[in-house]
């Protein structure tokens, strides 16, 4: 399976991830975000909010906006 994984922590890229089918949305985080602390995040699937539980589906759209940019 594959997901738009939209990273808009400093970096600001967008990639296709191939994922297992059971994956967590929360796992997924962890493995895509140094230091991941979901409090720190506004975090949406499909440009919904979403919860860590959620399993993630083939062609889901993630998004990981910071709550506080450093430095502003």
């Amino acid at each position: 399976m594959n997901v738009l994984f939209l990273n808009n922590d400093g970096e600001g890229f967008a990639k296709q991830i191939e994922i297992d089918g059971d994956t967590r949305l929360d796992k997924f985080l962890e493995q895509n975000i140094e230091d991941f602390d979901s409090e720190n995040f506004v975090i949406r699937v499909n440009r919904q909010p979403s919860t860590e539980n959620y399993i993630l589906k083939d062609g889901d759209r993630v998004s990981a906006s910071p709550r506080k940019i450093e430095g502003a």
